[in-house]
């Protein structure tokens, strides 16, 4: 509530009218391309862009249609959307009329880039910037944005970083940013008992350098440097490190070989053979081989649940499972007293992998029948501990922050998280303070697993993107 109703972070209209014009011209760009394919109106209608893609020799992506589950029947319909994943390859297809098609689509079906900037000026002529979080958006308690408004999803660190210029601080202060590093790699450790990589990580052993050698079989260090024969400096393991950093935060969760290989060319822009990334799946799963047994445990959980029993998930952390109950709906205690739930819980033949496991799941006033499994339930569980894990640290930070004393005509509080990241608004003169007491607390681990090694890294900058 009070980053609502005590913002702190302001507005910087100049910058948000530039990157306005940015996107229009962008969008604009993209509608040229495709017109010479395809003409504009083939974007908007489902059926049309589907002719337009069998027409380049692609055969449309498929998925099962929501609307149809619903009524009980299964029914396939185009896979258009943006987070649908063979569509969102084919942004990398071989065709270049192709990759103008699918990116067209993207930004004229959904014009997020667009709204958002017109929605940022219209907050910026009103004052500071009121930030609207849902508390409890996601089905594992992650937070989400409101009314209209989602912080959670910028622009990453590494694309256009216009929108997060435009988030400044007022003057005489600055922005300081606290972020809860590689919190869900952490968790899961500890949740497996995967003690190698917990007191690795304990160490402070550069992680991803360490599963880039055991991928490719010599020495990575991804930081090393070397000089070109043009006198300029590099890193010669570059790559390699970005396919260790990709596999320890992906690959914990079940990812596939298909999977990991469209993660590091969205991710890193790195483009690797199927057979490659399926040799460096199975490196993951041998070299951290206590993940893949949660993932069996998780799935017994499941089935047990479903028959009407307790089950246990977890070799760190044990977290008990109740089957649904005169108390609820299945679901799975978390450390905190909070749950995890799975509405409608239940075991159902013939699906793809023979017995399918789905729970119902409300968004708003839309129904969703969800499909689980052993390592999907994992990721919901190392989610929902690292979201208590940042709120609470958050909650500390507010409270460090509330017994400064500063009047109320200076800004010192919580001004926004975006993801596993607390931001706050610090007079210019206690900035060095603020930096050291955010990243104390949120080096912290909880108490309920005092043995986590959590660790965090901090920035500080007149606006968001500095930071």
């Amino acid at each position: 509530l009070r980053m609502f109703i005590r913002p702190s972070i302001a507005l910087d209209s100049a910058q948000l009218e530039t990157h306005l014009a940015q996107v229009i011209a962008r969008k604009e760009k993209l509608l040229s391309k495709v017109e010479e394919v395809a003409g504009k109106d083939a974007l908007m209608s489902n059926e049309k862009l589907a002719v337009v893609l069998r027409g380049l020799g692609v055969e449309p992506p498929m998925k099962p249609s929501p609307a149809a589950l619903k009524r009980g029947e299964e029914k396939l319909t185009y896979a258009f959307g943006k987070s649908d994943l063979e569509f969102k390859a084919l942004l990398d297809h071989d065709d270049e009329r192709v990759q103008a098609v699918v990116a067209a689509r993207m930004g004229v079906k959904s014009t997020q880039a667009e709204t958002r900037a017109y929605r940022f000026i219209g907050m910026a002529k009103r004052g500071l910037m009121a930030v609207p979080l849902r508390y409890y958006a996601a089905h594992t308690g992650r937070a989400g944005g409101d009314d209209k408004v989602n912080l959670q999803n910028l622009p990453s660190r590494t694309g256009d970083l216009s929108l997060r210029r435009s988030l400044i601080a007022p003057p005489g202060h600055s922005i300081v940013t606290c972020d809860s590093a590689q919190i869900e790699a952490r968790v899961l450790a500890y949740v497996a008992g995967q003690w190698d990589l917990v007191e690795d990580f304990r160490r402070k052993v550069d992680i991803y350098s360490s599963f880039a050698s055991d991928v490719y079989g010599y020495p990575v260090d991804r930081k090393a440097k070397a000089i070109d024969e043009n006198g300029k400096e590099y890193h010669p393991h570059k790559l390699e490190g970005m396919v260790g950093k990709e596999g320890i935060l992906g690959l914990g969760f079940g990812m596939g070989g298909d999977k990991f290989c469209l993660r590091l060319k969205q991710q890193a822009g790195i483009t690797m053979e199927p057979e490659k990334a399926a040799e460096v799946v199975q490196v993951y799963r041998t070299r951290f081989a206590e993940v893949p047994k949660l993932w069996k445990q998780a799935q017994r959980a499941i089935e047990q649940m479903v028959k009407g029993y307790t089950a246990t998930i977890g070799v760190g952390i044990k977290l008990q499972c109740y089957p649904a109950d005169d108390f609820g709906p299945a679901r799975i205690a978390l450390p905190n007293g909070m749950f995890l739930r799975y509405p409608e819980l239940r075991a159902e033949a013939g699906g793809k992998y023979g017995v399918e496991y789905k729970y119902t799941a409300r968004k708003g006033r839309k129904v969703e029948t969800i499909y689980t499994y052993g390592a999907k339930v994992v990721e919901n569980i190392v989610q929902a501990l690292a979201r208590i894990i940042v709120f609470d640290q958050l909650l500390g930070i507010d409270r460090w922050m509330g017994k400064q004393g500063i009047g109320t005509d200076e800004y010192l509080n919580v001004a926004m998280t975006v993801h596993d990241e607390g931001d706050a608004v610090a007079p210019d003169h206690l900035v060095e303070e603020t930096e050291a007491a955010m990243l104390r607390i949120m080096s912290t681990p909880p108490k309920w697993a005092p043995e986590l090694p959590i660790a965090a890294e901090t920035g500080v900058g007149k606006n968001y993107a500095d930071a």
